[in-house]
Formats: C-alpha cells, structure tokens, sequence
C-alpha cells in the first residue's frame, strides 16, 4: 500500500497572489460601488401591476452616508487595499518579468499608482463654497462716521453722525448691471449701476429730506442724484446744473471682501451673545453606520425620541421613533461649560403652530374639522375662537364663541348674501322704478343664463360673477357684481357694479374679448352692489349657540346663495357642504393652548432642490444649564452664518437665530449651519462675466456658454493680474482651488412678493484641494501605456520571435541548440 502524499499548506504570499481572491475583490468592489452610486432597482407590486423602485442605499439609516463617504469608508478602502496587496504579489510571484510581459507590469503599477494616488486626493480632500459680493455701498460723513451696505436690492442701513452730522437711512432701491452709459464719448459702454434712497430722519440741514443716489463702479464721475418727483437734479433749475446735492454724507462703490468658505456636507452649531457680532462654532460630526467610524449627526431621515416633539405629516397620525443623543463639545465660545447635545434630527420640515386641547385653564374653544373632497382627498383645518385663528379656506370657513342668543341673530345676519340694487330713472320725470336682488357666487351663470326684466321698464339683467374682495392697489381692495344688462333697444352692456359708485362702469360685451377698457356707466340705470360676508360656513359654540352637551357645536352655512340653513352638530358629525364635499367635525375643546414645533413635510410634498441642499432641515438642541430641565429648542438650517453684517444684511442665506435666554441671565443667540475656514488668501470680485451664445442671454441657463468670477487677491499688488475662475477652468489661489460653482441669476417679480432682481449682484466659487492629483494622472498614464504595450507592442515581438524560430528551423540551427540544453524564449 502506498501512503497518500499530503499537500502542503498554503502560505500567506501563496493566498495573497490567489487569482480566484483578485476576482472575488474586483467583484465585490463592483457590487460595492454600483450601490454606492446607482442603488438598488427592484420590482414592487402597485395596483395590480409591477413597477420598478429605486433606492439609494447608502442613504438608509444604518449608513446616512454622501456619495463621497460612501467611497471612504473602511470597507472600501480595505478591499481597494486587499485588492493592491493581491496584484502586486501575484505579479512578483506569477508573471516574470520579460518583454512580454512589462505590459501587464505597467498596467498593475499603473492601477496601484492611481489607487495610492486616490487615497491621497480623497484623504485630503477639502470641498466647500463662498459667496462673493460684486460691491458695496460705503457711506461717510464728514466727521468720520460710516456705514456700509450691500449692493444687492433691498438691502438697508443706518448712518448717525456725530456733532450734528445728521442721521440718514440708506436703503439699496435697484441694481442694474448692464447699465448703458448716454454721455457723449460713452456711447455702448455698460457699467454696474446702483441706485440709493437716502432718506435724512433727524430733521436738521436743508435742501430735499429724502432723495436717490445713483452710483457706477467704474465711472464714478458719473454719479448723480434724483429727487422723487421732481426728477434729477441737474434738470432742476434751482440746482444750477449741479449733478450731486451738496449734502453732507458721501456715498460710493468699493469691492467687498471674502475671506470665508463653507464646508460641503458639513455641520456645525454657532452660537453669540445677544449684540456681538463674532459667532463661534462647534462642528457636528456627521455621518455614522457600521460602515463610518462613530455615529454622527445624520443627513437623509428623521431622528427624534418622543411623537410630541414634532407634527406629523399630513394624512398621517403615528411617525417612526429613533431617537440620537449627539455630544457636540467646545469651548471659549458663549455656551462655554456647559453640556450642549444634538437630540433631534429632521431633513424636511417647518415650524408650524396648532391648538391642542387642554384639560382646564382660560376658556379658548377649538375645533378640529376634516374637508373630503369628491375624489376622496382630504385638508384637516383647526380653528379657534380667537383673532387671526378663527378663519380657514380663504376666509370662507369661520368658527366663533357666542356669549348671548343676540349674537347668533348677528351672525344669521351677517351670513346673508350681497344685495344688487337698480334704479331705472324714467324719461317723463316721474318717480323711478327701483328693485333689489340677492345674489351670491353660487348663483354666477357667466353670461350663460337667462335675462330677469326689471318690471316694464324695458330692462333686463342676468348675473355673470361675484368678485369681492378684489385689490385695485396696494392696501386697497374693491367688490363688483359683474352683470349683463340689456337695454331697451336689445344692447347687451356688461356691467361691473361696485359698492362705490364711482367705481361701477360698462364695458361693451362684443367689444369685451378684444380687450377694450371700461366706459362710462349708462345713465338710464343706476346700480349699487352691497357686498356679502366671505363666510359661508359658520362653525358657533357657547351659550348663545344655544348648544347641548351632546351636540356642542351649532352650523350657520349659506345654501343655494340666498338661503342660510342651520343644525347642531355632534363630533363626528359629517355635512355634505357642497355635492360630494363633505365637511366632518373632528375635534371639539372649550380649552385649548397654541403649541408650536416642527411639522414634517411628506416626501411627495417636498421640492427636491431644497431637499437636496437641506433648505428646511432642522435640528433639536439640547442645553444642561444645572437645572431642573435642559433648554431644547428646534433650530432650522442656515446654509451661511456670517460675522460680516455687510454679507448677513446681504439676504444670501436664511437670518433666523435662536434666543434663548440662560439662567444667569445672559442672552444667547443660536444658529444650525456648516463648518466654515478661513480663506487661505482672501478675495474681491472684480468683475463677473457672463458669455453667452449668439442672441445673448435669454433668462434660459441653454443660452449660457460660461460663467467666469474676475478675482483679486485681497494681497496681491496693484499691478498683478487679476484672476479669472470658470466652472472648468479652475485657478490655484494660496494653496486651494477657486472655481465657479453658482451665480446671482436674475429673478421676475413673484406674486408671494419678492420684487424680483436683475442679478448679477454677488458670485458663488466653488473651494477644493486637488492633492495626489497628480499621482493619480500617472497612474492612469501608466495603466494606458501598459494596455497600449500590451495590445500593440506585445504582439509585434511575439511575431518577430515566431519569425525567428521559422527562420532558425529552415536554416538548420535550431537543433543543435536544443541539443545543448539550449531554450527557446
């Protein structure tokens, strides 16, 4: 018998260069990265049919990871590792190292090249954004005393002197960055305009007390001043052609210093006393999961312990539970010594404020209602008897406390429709005919219904619309009854009749397509419309309510627009309000009190832009001041938070810290943020320029071709070239990258009444490090030759060698080698 042989045990280098470990890594790499950038596609069940859903794994709560963490965690750089150590034993080990093979050589030095490299570049790695003014408006005054204002509309300022100098508000009316120049010699050159409104509040000095400034950036000669209404001042015949009022307060254009950036996917809690103008942070970790070291201040879900810290989202009652305990230390700042921790989390939401009920206390009812609409969507309203609560839906849904049965006669009252007045005036001088109709939005037909005669007069009218409540101009609103009359001669006039007579007037109802304007009204008739209430659904409760313990609640609501119809109601009671439309009582308490904290947005209600750049994320604070209980405030999220009071009154970033007031009796100031560093070499805008394609820039960022920030090192000297960043065209400045990364693209006005902006105010670059850069670029290079080695060069020498063999077998030679011991290469 023979004794079987055993094999021997493989040695560490031996398992190391295994192929099947450099597969098995390459494939578990390739898995690894696919999740971290695509995620997983799978198929779900969806109303009978299949659909396919997309995740982002590396966003789950176990991970809360960016892209970037994603690809920095231990795992991937110990398979990265794993997979170097693997290639460059198995090439020492495996494949010799000849002409034949140095391809395979550069290409395996080449990829642990480009992945030493790698680590270098991301380890390093800092990313970040600084916005940069265009200008500043700096204003003096004699004495010495000054102020400074961003150049940016609406921004404001106020400037006190001393010694009688005056006190002046100055506020920034308009921007115009391409303004054209008109004097002669001038022609076709723009500049960056700024217009000024001083206004002089202290009542001292003479000449005008308020007027405009209107500054340029590069032709300060220029400047000059206009008086509202009354036009500029060099065509004022009292100012003998002077250009600038002689007042006392100077005013001009300077560049606007950055020497700040903000870390990208950074967190951070700034904190200030009340009336200091230096904030303090203290960075947040970030991140966490098993894959990150630590557990950090996340990013993509909500994290909160308790359900009464926040409001759940809409069409939901119950919210997923996790809470975090994040230790965020410091000192030397306004919190100093004292026990400062991040307990809450939430990616999307608002503060908003509700009544609850309470079980005792001052008497403030509330009701809770539920709207379901026809299609099976439901809005919940809360409201409460106390001003500026007791409206919903526009105005039109009302809830109010009675005290007395006269207030219920009151209020049946005051549910009445609009009334329309005619007075048709007769030809004979006899007494006029005259006749009242109720008439309500519910009973508008919209010019399609019939005529009603108003008696034998030879006029008819049919209602078109109700318009109440309509504003004419700022601060002053109107209401029409919009009406057809026909007149005795089968004209047919549209008519809108307005509580004021002087606003009534008739627009031709053929010509009225066309857009033709409003005429006189005809005098033959006369009419007068006398609005109703907005109300239509009354909600009461209270003694005068006339009101039962088991249904507490009484409805007033207007039917068919004339008729006001009443029940009680019972909670739980539902009232179809409208065909298909049914109103429910949810919740009735005659004692309440206004609780205010977060309320999360649903994500299918979220804009995913400001998702994306956390516009409404907030975190929940907790402060240990010695106390019975800690201080917990909700902060939300400030994407800058400035020292400089120039870029803070600039409206760049969200302005809304946090008082909170400390047992010793300080008064601190609290702001959620990212972590900011110092500018290597600060920075001025010079100027930003934009290319556009032929027919220049139409408001569409297609028409754009680059964006380019003309920079000046606040450092450099008077003669050294300014320096131009792009977006792909990015420039070294003290040791970091500056490149172009966002702008102050113009805005139209919009009705929630921002006035909207001609832009151009202020520049976004873009801050990065780029060390093993290089490296990395070798790597690939050398990872490149090798494949060109080895799929060009490599098959040359193999022909040529082949070639040699031939040539040396037909010549005779080959054998005697052989027979020498010789060996064929």
């Amino acid at each position: 018998m023979f004794a079987r042989s055993k094999s021997p045990r493989p040695s560490v280098l031996g398992a190391l260069s295994s192929v099947r470990l450099g597969i098995a890594t390459m494939a578990v790499l390739f898995i690894y990265s696919w999740i971290g950038s695509a995620g997983l596609f799978y198929p779900v069940l969806a109303d009978g049919r299949v659909a396919w859903r997309h995740e982002m794994v590396r966003q789950w709560r176990p991970f809360e990871l960016t892209e970037f963490e994603w690809f920095h965690t231990w795992l991937f750089v110990g398979l990265c590792g794993l997979l170097c150590v693997n290639m460059a034993v198995t090439t020492v080990r495996r494949i010799p190292f000849n002409a034949l093979k140095a391809g395979v050589w550069m290409i395996h030095a080449g990829v642990i090249v480009l992945a030493i490299g790698s680590v270098i570049y991301f380890g390093t790695k800092v990313e970040g954004d600084a916005p940069v003014l265009r200008r500043q408006v700096v204003a003096t005054l004699p004495g010495g005393a000054s102020a400074a204002l961003a150049a940016t509309p609406g921004a404001s300022t106020t400037l006190v002197g001393a010694d009688g100098e005056g006190a002046y508000e100055l506020q920034v009316t308009s921007v115009l960055p391409g303004y054209e120049l008109r004097t002669p010699g001038f022609e076709e050159v723009t500049d960056f305009a700024v217009q000024v409104l001083v206004v002089r509040t202290d009542g001292e000095g003479d000449g005008p007390r308020q007027f405009v400034r209107q500054l340029l950036a590069n032709h300060p000669q220029f400047t000059e001043d206009v008086i509202p209404g009354e036009g500029r001042i060099k065509n004022i015949a009292r100012f003998r052609g002077a250009t600038v009022l002689d007042a006392p307060i100077a005013l001009s254009l300077a560049p606007s210093q950055q020497d700040t950036f903000w870390l990208k996917d950074s967190w951070a809690l700034y904190a200030r006393e009340v009336g200091a103008s230096t904030w303090a942070q203290r960075p947040i970790e970030s991140g966490g999961g098993w894959l990150a070291p630590g557990r950090g201040l996340p990013r993509y879900n909500d994290y909160f312990g308790s359900p009464d810290e926040v409001w759940p989202p809409a069409g939901t009652t119950r919210v997923a539970l996790d809470p975090i305990d994040l230790e965020v230390p410091g000192q030397g700042d306004a919190l100093n010594g004292l026990d400062v921790r991040v307990t809450g989390y939430l990616r999307y939401a608002v503060m908003q404020s509700r009544r609850v009920p309470t079980a005792a206390g001052a008497l403030s009812p509330m009701v809770d209602t539920v709207l379901t609409l026809p299609d099976g969507a439901q809005f919940r309203y809360s409201l409460a008897a106390a001003p500026g609560e007791d409206r919903q839906l526009d105005g039109r849904l009302a809830f109010a406390w009675l005290e007395s049965p006269a207030d219920m006669e009151l209020w049946r009252a005051r549910l009445a429709p609009g009334e329309l007045t005619f007075l048709v005036l007769s030809d004979d001088g006899s007494a006029p005919y005259q006749e009242s109709a109720l008439v309500a939005t519910e009973m508008a037909t919209d010019g399609a219904g019939s005529f009603r005669a108003l008696g034998s007069t030879g006029f008819a009218w049919r209602l078109r619309q109700v318009t109440d409540g309509l504003e004419i101009r700022p601060g002053e609103s109107a209401s029409f009854a919009i009406i057809d009359i026909r007149t005795p001669e089968g004209e047919v006039l549209m008519r809108a009749a307005a509580a004021d007579p002087d606003q009534t007037a008739d627009i031709d109802a053929a010509a009225h397509d066309a857009g033709s304007g409003m005429n006189p009204p005809d005098p033959r008739i006369v009419t007068l419309y006398r609005p109703g209430s907005r109300e239509q659904i009354v909600l009461l409760a209270g003694p005068g309510a006339q009101v039962t313990p088991e249904a507490p609640l009484r409805m007033l609501r207007r039917s068919g627009g004339v008729a006001v119809l009443e029940q009680a109601l019972r909670i739980g009671d539902g009232v179809e309000v409208e065909p298909g439309t049914t109103l429910r009582i949810a919740r009735y308490a005659p004692h309440s009190r206004l609780e205010t904290k977060p309320l999360i947005i649903a994500p299918e209600q979220r804009d995913k832009q400001a998702q994306t750049n956390h516009s409404f994320s907030m975190i929940r604070v907790s402060i240990d001041v010695g106390g019975a209980a800690p201080i917990e405030r909700w902060l939300p999220y400030h994407r800058y938070v400035f020292d400089d009071a120039l870029y803070a009154g600039a409206g760049l970033s969200r302005f809304e810290p946090t008082p909170i007031s400390l047992p010793d009796g300080r008064e601190i100031e609290l702001a959620f943020s990212r972590e900011r560093r110092p500018l290597p070499r600060p920075v001025v805008l010079e100027d930003f320029v934009l290319t556009s394609h032929v027919g220049g820039y139409t408001g569409n960022v297609a028409t754009v071709r680059d964006w380019t920030s003309v920079l000046r090192p606040v450092d450099a000297a008077p003669n050294d070239t300014p320096v131009r960043v792009s977006v792909n065209a990015p420039k070294n400045v003290g040791g970091v990258w500056l490149f172009q990364s966002f702008w102050d693209a113009p805005r139209a006005a919009s009705s929630t009444g921002d006035p909207g902006s001609a832009g151009f105010t202020f520049t976004g670059l873009g801050v990065g490090t780029r060390r093993g850069v290089v490296m990395a670029l070798l790597g690939s290079i050398l990872t490149c030759l090798g494949m060109v080695y080895t799929f060009y060069v490599k098959p040359i020498i193999r022909r040529r060698r082949r070639a040699a063999v031939d040539r040396a077998m037909r010549e005779g030679a080959l054998a005697p080698r052989l027979a020498e011991g010789g060996e064929l290469s």
